[in-house]
């Protein structure tokens, strides 16, 4: 199977290295084709997102809440009970200096928690592209059944196979998606560049500037 793939070493922590201000609401003007958004995002900061599994640790509901509405979105939609809301996954907008930032770069990684986007786009285009994924049909065609690529686990030996005429899909609205390694000791970053997947591996997110190690 041809994957159009490609590696190099990538820059240390590249994890929260996003821009500081939060990524501005979408609007419905804002939207083009029911995909993409109007906004200029060749000059937009880059932003850092994740897709954080609330049933992989205590509190993480709590975090969540306190970022929501504009910080953070349940990926499933419709009404859903109150207690299948407190474990299920949120697409979640991770300032540099926000605690659920600290959170995950502390005790997080390493553990499962999720999966770590960088993109110039609002947290509603990235959800709206992230749902497009929830769901898979099984190789013999069953289906479609729940697709959890969220997981770190499943993320690391899914994303490398997927087809080159299908990586598009994946990266629109979103620059690159960023995994821990299979240790914890470390990082792997996925992008683009022309049509070909770039895998780059690099440290673990360390602490913030100025900010002894844990």
């Amino acid at each position: 199977m041809s994957t159009g793939r490609s590696e190099t070493s990538c820059s240390p922590s590249p994890a929260w290295s996003g821009g500081s201000s939060r990524a501005p609401e979408e609007t419905p003007g804002d939207r083009d084709d029911g995909s993409r958004s109007r906004l200029n995002q060749d000059h937009a900061p880059l932003h850092v997102y994740g897709v954080i599994d609330l049933a992989r640790a205590p509190g993480l509901y709590e975090h969540v809440a306190r970022l929501a509405p504009q910080g953070s979105r349940c990926l499933y939609e419709g009404r859903l009970d109150p207690r299948v809301v407190r474990v299920c996954p949120h697409v979640v907008e991770l300032a540099e200096h926000d605690p659920l930032s600290d959170l995950w770069r502390h005790e997080g990684w390493g553990r499962s928690w999720g999966l770590l986007m960088q993109s110039r786009a609002s947290l509603q285009a990235v959800r709206r592209r992230l749902r497009h994924f929830t769901q898979a049909k099984l190789p013999g065609g069953q289906g479609p059944v729940l697709f959890r690529f969220w997981d770190p686990r499943v993320f690391r030996v899914y994303f490398p196979l997927v087809e080159p005429e299908q990586l598009g899909e994946w990266f629109r609205d979103i620059d690159a998606y960023i995994v821990e390694d299979e240790a914890g000791a470390g990082l792997t970053r996925f992008s683009l560049d022309g049509g070909r997947l770039v895998t780059q591996a690099g440290p673990r997110p360390g602490p913030r500037h100025g900010e002894a190690p844990s």
